[in-house]
């Protein structure tokens, strides 16, 4: 019984991981997107980069306010989705 407990345990944990974040070092990040972000974001700060499912994600402060910023995995175009 404890064998299919941990078992079970250990086989909920593994389904979770897709769903959770994943912290990136930013020359992980495909260079087009990086491109991109350094250009529309130049002032940024503290900038740093995750992957939620589909899409690499940039948080950063600008301007004394936090931001993030979502980007497709497709081609580097850039997506925003509101927090």
């Amino acid at each position: 019984m404890r064998n299919h407990l941990r078992v079970s345990l250990l086989l909920l944990a593994l389904l979770a991981l897709p769903a959770c974040e994943r912290s990136l070092n930013p020359y992980d990040v495909p260079s087009p997107i990086r491109s991109q972000f350094n250009t529309s974001y130049s002032r940024a700060e503290d900038v740093t980069w995750t992957v939620e499912e589909d899409y690499y994600v940039a948080r950063f402060r600008m301007d004394g306010r936090d931001s993030l910023q979502r980007y497709t995995v497709r081609g580097g175009v850039r997506v925003f989705l509101p927090k």
